[in-house]
């Protein structure tokens, strides 16, 4: 045992000597004496029959395998040898770190390898120029893509070209409107404004409307708009009258509001002047036609004496001539008012539409002991031969009418080629001068009646002037006579 001993030791198989009954009689690892006893194991029973035997046994705590022999001794005693031999299960547990660090390391190698490579692959993708695809040298597979691109760039390109003109005539036109524009977002502050409204409400893009309209009665009328209500009101500012429509624009989170404000001052100006005129021609013919109705009953009903009917058929006559010039006079200014009443210009001497003024004036003029005058050197102008005659004719007249006995009216065809008429007659005051060209307007009402006056003749004379693009000019004192002097662009 003691040789067996020193021979085990160098040995790294197990060594251990068993009795016939089992004891453990040496063993090169542990204690014999506390081991226990190895009857029951398949080698040394198979080597107590045949001499020999083997046995493999697995170890669960040690996940691995044993090989054990055993042989009979001479002396009968067994002697085994055991031998520890790795299972695959052992092997694989032992290897695991290894191939754990192996996958790591390819999958960096890998990672760092396709990294380049993709690198290399978009790197010419990434640089291809948009705006210039087919210019661009990549793989071949690409080119219908990008042949697609150019297409697709230049539609694109035609389209932004058709949006920025559509905007640039857009903003042209709001800029340029004459109407005010405001846009009032579903914040109520301002997001668009044009040049008219910015001056009307000195306000800029990004003020509430609040701010700008101050009135209470105004802003619950953006209010009601802004809840999606249509709104249209006439509105003052400024000293003028503006028409201002509210539209709601419906968008995702509320209402929008488009403002506009059209000046209507002139529109109000001129219904106001037409329904004073109506109101004033229904009382001017009124006036004659209730004297001719009265005059005719009282002949028809055979109250008028045989010596009267003369005098009262004169007077018929006088109010009807009136009655013919009153209508006259206002079919004249009416068609005047007409903006596209038509003028035939021709090349018209002035002296000679004068002379016949003066002609048709002469029995009205020898009635009322009033002398006419052509002076200066004749000219001629280009311009309509009716819109002259009536402001010659009308002047003239007046000059006639308003003058006093043995007075005298002046047809003056200035250096300057204007036009003066002069009359030392009654004339008017400073304070009723700015009223004279106003439509029925008379500074002696009783006179004018008596004289057959409209009171239209220098609102036809202003009409006129202006129809020919003229000036109108009137001085005149109390008792030192009238002169209106006529301007026209033709003469200069």
């Amino acid at each position: 045992l003691e040789r067996l001993a020193s021979t085990s030791s160098r040995s790294v198989s197990r060594v251990t000597v068993i009795d016939g009954d089992g004891v453990v009689l040496y063993d090169d690892l542990e204690d014999a004496s506390v081991m226990d006893n190895h009857g029951d194991r398949d080698e040394f029973i198979s080597a107590k029959e045949n001499g020999y035997g083997e046995s493999t046994r697995t170890s669960d705590t040690l996940s691995e395998s044993r090989y054990y022999y055993a042989e009979v001794l001479s002396d009968g005693n067994v002697v085994r040898i055991s031998r520890s031999v790795s299972n695959l299960f052992g092997v694989a547990i032992m290897s695991v770190p290894w191939l754990i660090l192996g996958v790591v390391l390819i999958l960096i190698v890998v990672m760092l390898v396709s990294k380049y490579l993709t690198n290399n692959i978009v790197k010419p993708i990434n640089n291809i120029d948009l705006n210039a695809p087919i210019e661009n040298e990549v793989y071949g597979e690409l080119t219908p893509l990008l042949r697609r691109m150019d297409q697709q760039n230049k539609k694109i390109g035609e389209q932004i070209s058709i949006i920025e003109k559509k905007q640039r005539e857009f903003n042209d036109l709001i800029l340029n409107m004459t109407d005010g524009l405001l846009v009032i977002g579903e914040t109520g502050k301002l997001t668009v404004i044009n040049e008219t409204a910015r001056i009307l409400f000195e306000c800029e893009i990004g003020f509430s409307y609040v701010a700008i309209f101050r009135e209470v009665s105004l802003i619950e009328t953006v209010e009601k708009a802004l809840q999606g209500e249509v709104v249209v009101s006439v509105i003052s500012l400024n000293g003028s009258d503006y028409e201002m429509r509210l539209n709601p624009i419906e968008s995702e989170h509320g209402y929008s509001v488009l403002a506009i404000f059209i000046d209507v001052t002139e529109k109000i100006k001129t219904e106001k002047i037409r329904s004073e005129f109506s109101s004033n021609v229904t009382h001017e013919l009124k006036t004659p036609l209730t004297s001719i109705m009265g005059y005719s009953e009282l002949i028809a009903n055979g109250i008028v004496k045989d010596d009267d009917i003369v005098e009262i058929g004169g007077k018929i006559s006088k109010e009807s001539k009136r009655l013919y010039r009153l209508i006259e006079d206002i079919l004249t200014i009416s068609k005047l008012d007409e903006k596209h009443s038509s003028l035939v210009e021709n090349k018209i001497s002035v002296q000679t539409v004068a002379m016949e003024v003066v002609h048709e004036l002469s029995e009205l003029s020898q009635q009322k002991s009033v002398r006419i005058d052509i002076t200066g050197d004749d000219f001629s102008i280009n311009s309509d031969s009716t819109r002259l005659h009536q402001i010659i004719f009308n002047l003239v007249n007046n000059g006639i009418n308003y003058n006093k006995e043995n007075g005298m009216v002046e047809i003056k065809l200035c250096k300057d080629k204007s036009l003066e008429v002069i009359d030392n007659g009654i004339g008017i005051s400073k304070e009723e001068l700015p009223r004279l060209t106003e439509r029925f307007y008379r500074v002696d009402k009783s006179r004018s009646k008596d004289t057959g006056g409209t009171g239209l003749g220098l609102a036809i004379v202003k009409h006129s002037v202006e129809c020919l693009g003229g000036t109108l000019a009137i001085e005149s004192n109390v008792g030192g006579g009238t002169k209106v002097k006529i301007s026209f662009r033709q003469f200069n």
